[in-house]
């Protein structure tokens, strides 16, 4: 690894340093046409090359031009773009305002310009991904594009998100979309490691004839990420430097927990009406001396388990280059605490190095290589006594962290001086867990790609890209020797146990296009795009656990005194794709685009490796004919179409193949198959169209967009049942099944984008945004006549039903008179006996949210800037089990209840929430609550100093800024964090937000900042 880094920094610096042919000095400054003010950031090439420039704070640029050099393009994004000869060595150039058209957008395997896009794309700059307050970019992207929705997994330190595009695209393959970074394709461990400051840009490709070019891995979208590089013809380097650090915290409840002296009333209330549960509780049985010592040590469990973490990220870049060539390159350090007391701290370093030369007028090549290094600490998040968060939530105030002398208060000493821990009710001291269990990773990450293009003849370019990426992947879990856990589940004789395990994950794409574009009589415009692609996977993997440790400090497993268990596993995977396009565009107003891709994969069936797909899209730009020129409100007016499919592959690598294992069969050892051989097993299918409006009024002052889709996905991979004796698994139900295809469901919604600028004066402007989807997921067919239920067993697949419907008992209130439960049986009718035979399906009711988007605004006065993201999810439901634990009807008196669970049927007569307790309580869709919510996702301030005090110390510009992340949340109906993604990490649910069940909590963040550019 050293020995890379020092070849490639080599060249670097190499190339960086050579002198090339003969030029001169453009200079110049850059100005609005209306009111004359300096326009930072603008865009200055020459024409034909990639040599350019940007305009500083004083709208001022300067290069250097080749000696032959005719003309510059001058373009900034919200003016329309000029082309200005080179006449002199002073150009001043002003702008008018106007969207961008000549915008260029990353896309599959090429650039277009916006103007030219027939499909549908979300664009998010890079800007409006730095400095987040994430250890995942992934996470700052919610709210940021139409029909993206972004869920955060958790609140653990570099946890990434769920991504959904236009609904969920499959129910046991993968929902993920396809990222592709610099044209390598990479899953979530890779993009997971890219630092938010070294993104230029992000395409988020939604339809058919935007993802279908990516064959059987672009059906749940694709998001296509273009990383920075570095400038043509810049005079100077130039070293950006940035810090940030503040805290975080868990987003408050929006419920109280009941305190030492309302927990221990609350346990004598329920003794006295007979709870059994309740019979033993300190509150019951305690004397009055007890209880006064009891309430004297109290202390709310989060200020045991609970902190604010620290945050603190440091990135450095150096960008610069000459005529024949660019570089870029950055470090960064991302370090967070986590608001675990032990035991969830992340860490990560980021490198990457990019060139890209000129090495001949026919000839560019260059290289990008991103290096990483993460490791940090694992919180358990099992629904057991092991997770700190169902500790948080169970343990009572009055159950000290440590055993306590009853006579002094004094904490108990062990043997060896150290305070006792106290087990609690739940038998577990989880605060001695955090210290004495730890879990630890490691992961290397290296995401790279090299490539050639040359120009054949004018229009033709030919391209060639190798890309690569490499993770090793290490895991220590260890049980300290004489630890809690160690006594309980250990081996007294050798005492510690401990676990390895780790991969290494290679992959690598070698892509091959020929690009051809034309243009004839100036108004017929052609492109064609043919392109060759293979893909190889290899992933091995390690295991070993051993117990028998002499010393808690001495981990490595040489050390330990047997070795229990060890296993090594290899699989591989293959793709082969063969790929084209053809566009063609008539004066910029008519446009049609068709494409086919066909790709074989090693996983799928020997009657069904090879698959084929195709999208077709068109669109009509009105604004471009000559009736409405003289309309000058409109600026923009553009429909668009596209239908085409897609695919999705399984997630399981050899689900084709027959496969047999050993084990006991009938009483005696023998040899049975594992897997059915399915010869017909194929990918997913999805096909969908969209139709879209895109629009720009009043000198684009206001522009925006309008879509309409639908996607049904065909050839569902699902676990069909099959006898047990035939190699079946097992399966959602809990009964035999191997993985088929069957079934079929749709997606269809609506996109609305609108954006405003409300002004726009010198040293003064204020725009608004706002997005909404609408998306609705339906189960059309299924092979089976049954309802087909997932692992958690209260979502269920049924033709006709939206996508994961809940399914469960309904509940119907308290019984006034009596305080006895209420339930409805399956016909409707009101009865007291509770009976999972009466579970229903809840029509309409699902995880997925049926409304979600954002809406905010950017302010900006002389050099103060002001902006605020708010982001909504209505519709969805969760089951909501935390909730219930909290208000468990005397089932969980042992443990900490929310303050709610007073209200609860005392006479006749009360109409109350909570039945009288009985210390049972059920599971039905009393639990089940709206998680509709509003959030201010992101709100920031900041200052940048005039460049006229800067200049003195030959700082080129200085920004301060502080803000915030997940600050306020509205959330009318649900008790918690509506914003579920995973209910746990080693118990989570196959759909985003079915269930909330002791994840690690999201979190509100707090953080200041400043910027310097040199």
């Amino acid at each position: 690894m050293k020995k890379t880094f020092l070849l490639w920094l080599v060249g670097l610096l190499f190339t960086s340093a050579q002198v090339f042919a003969q030029s001169r000095t453009v200079s110049g400054v850059v100005t609005d046409a209306d009111d004359g003010e300096p326009l930072i950031g603008v865009s200055v090439l020459v024409k034909g090359t990639t040599i350019g420039a940007v305009t500083d704070f004083d709208g001022k640029y300067s290069l250097e031009v080749p000696a032959d050099a005719q003309t510059l393009v001058i373009s900034y994004v919200g003016y329309t773009s000029v082309e200005v000869p080179i006449t002199s060595g002073t150009i001043n150039v002003k702008l008018k305002s106007g969207v961008e058209l000549e915008e260029t957008v990353v896309v599959g395997y090429q650039s277009v310009k916006r103007s030219d896009l027939t499909s549908a794309v979300s664009t998010i700059g890079g800007e409006r991904l730095e400095n987040a307050l994430f250890g995942n970019f992934t996470n700052a992207l919610q709210g940021l594009a139409t029909g993206v929705q972004v869920t955060a997994r958790s609140g653990a330190p570099g946890a990434n998100s769920f991504i959904r595009i236009r609904g969920v695209g499959s129910y046991n393959a993968s929902n993920e979309p396809l990222f592709v970074v610099d044209g390598v394709q990479v899953t979530a461990n890779f993009y997971n490691a890219l630092n938010p400051n070294d993104i230029e840009s992000i395409s988020i490709l939604k339809d058919a004839s935007a993802a279908a070019i990516y064959g059987v891995k672009g059906g749940n979208g694709v998001v296509v990420i273009t990383t920075k590089a570095g400038k043509f013809g810049q005079k100077k380097p130039t070293i950006s430097y940035t810090y940030q650090v503040g805290i975080k915290q868990m987003i408050p409840l929006n419920f109280s927990l009941m305190n030492a002296e309302q927990k221990l009333a609350y346990e004598k209330e329920l003794a006295d009406l007979g709870v059994s549960p309740a019979q033993g509780a300190p509150g019951n049985v305690s004397s009055p001396e007890q209880i006064d010592f009891l309430l004297a040590n109290a202390k709310p469990w989060d200020e045991v388990l609970l902190q604010n973490g620290l945050m603190q990220t440091h990135d450095i870049s150096l960008t610069g280059g000459g005529e024949n060539v660019s570089y870029f390159m950055s470090f960064g350090q991302y370090d967070e605490d986590g608001i675990v007391v032990a035991g969830s701290d992340f860490k990560r370093l980021n490198a990457r190095f990019k060139v890209d030369y000129k090495a001949a007028k026919w000839l560019d090549v260059g290289h990008n290589l991103m290096i990483s290094r993460a490791n940090g600490a694992v919180t358990r998040d099992r629904y057991n006594v092991q997770n700190p968060f169902v500790a948080f939530l169970t343990y009572n105030p009055y159950e000290t962290e440590f055993v306590l002398d009853p006579e002094t208060g004094e904490p108990v000493l062990d043997a060896n001086g150290q305070p006792v821990y106290n087990l609690t009710h739940a038998g577990f001291p989880i605060a001695e867990a955090l210290r004495n269990n730890p879990e630890t990773y490691f992961r290397d990450r290296i995401i790279g790609n090299a490539y050639a293009q040359a120009n054949i003849i004018d229009g033709l370019t030919v391209r060639t890209n190798i890309g690569t990426t490499y993770e090793r992947y290490r895991r220590e879990a260890y049980t300290k020797p004489g630890s809690v856990l160690d006594q309980f589940v250990g081996n007294p004789a050798q005492p510690g146990s401990k676990t390895d395990n780790g991969y290494d994950d290679f992959y690598y794409i070698w892509t091959n296009t020929a690009n051809y574009t034309k243009t004839f009589k100036d108004v017929h415009n052609i492109g064609v795009l043919a392109g060759a692609e293979f893909q190889k996977y290899s992933f091995d993997s390690y295991a070993v656990t051993s117990r028998g440790f002499a010393s808690p400090n001495i981990t490595t497993q040489n050390a330990a005194a047997a070795i229990l268990s060890g296993n090594t596993a290899r699989t591989e995977e293959s793709f082969f794709s063969l790929f084209g396009e053809a566009k063609y565009n008539y004066n910029q107003k008519y446009y049609a685009s068709v494409l086919f891709r066909r790709d074989g994969n090693s996983n799928f069936g020997a009657d069904n490796r090879f698959a084929s797909f195709w999208a077709v899209s068109a669109a009509y730009n009105i604004a471009n004919e000559d009736f409405l020129k003289s309309v000058s409100w409109i600026d923009q007016l553009k429909i668009r179409g596209s239908v085409g499919t897609s695919g999705n592959p399984t997630t399981t690598r050899y689900a084709n193949l027959g496969l047999f294992g050993f084990g006991n069969y009938a009483g005696v050892t023998a040899s049975r198959p594992t897997q059915v051989e399915n010869a017909q097993l194929r990918w997913e299918k999805n096909f969908n169209y969209t139709v879209g409006l895109d629009f720009g009024f009043l000198k684009n002052r206001i522009t925006g967009s309008v879509d309409y889709f639908k996607r049904t996905t065909e050839d569902l991979l699902l676990n069909a049942q099959v006898a047990y004796e035939s190699g079946g698994t097992i399966g959602p139900a809990g009964s035999p099944a191997t993985l088929q295809n069957v079934g079929s469901f749709q997606n269809q919604g609506a996109e609305v984008e609108l954006r405003g600028t409300i002004l726009s004066k010198k040293n003064l402007t204020w725009d608004i945004f706002a997005q909404y989807t609408y998306v609705r997921s339906k189960v059309l067919t299924l092979a089976t006549e049954d309802d087909l239920f997932n692992q958690t067993g209260v979502t269920i697949l049924r033709p006709g039903l939206d996508l994961n419907t809940f399914y469960m008992p309904r509940w119907a209130g308290v019984d006034p008179a009596t305080g006895q439960e209420l339930f409805f049986d399956v016909d409707g009718n009101i009865t007291n006996q509770f009976s999972f035979n009466n579970s229903v399906a809840l029509e309409g009711k699902t995880p997925q949210p049926r409304h979600f988007g954002s809406f905010g605004t950017s302010f900006f006065f002389k050099g103060i800037d002001v902006s605020a993201l708010f982001y909504y999810a209505l519709g969805g439901y969760t089951m909501n089990y935390i909730w219930r634990d909290l208000n468990s009807d005397g089932q969980d008196v042992r443990s900490i209840q929310a303050v709610d669970a007073f209200n609860y049927w005392k006479n006749p007569g009360d109409v109350v929430d909570n039945p009288r307790p009985t210390g049972q309580v059920f599971s039905s869709d009393r639990w089940l609550q709206k998680s509709d919510y509003l959030r201010l996702r992101n709100l920031q301030v900041g200052y940048t100093f005039p460049t006229s005090l800067l200049s003195k110390v030959k700082v080129e510009s200085l920004r301060v800024f502080a803000q915030a992340q997940n600050l306020f949340t509205f959330r009318p109906y649900y008790k918690g964090d509506p914003e579920q993604g995973e209910s746990g990490t080693e118990t989570s649910a196959p759909q985003v937000g079915e269930i909330a069940l002791f994840g690690y909590p999201n979190t509100v963040g707090v953080t200041f900042g400043v910027n310097i550019i040199f």
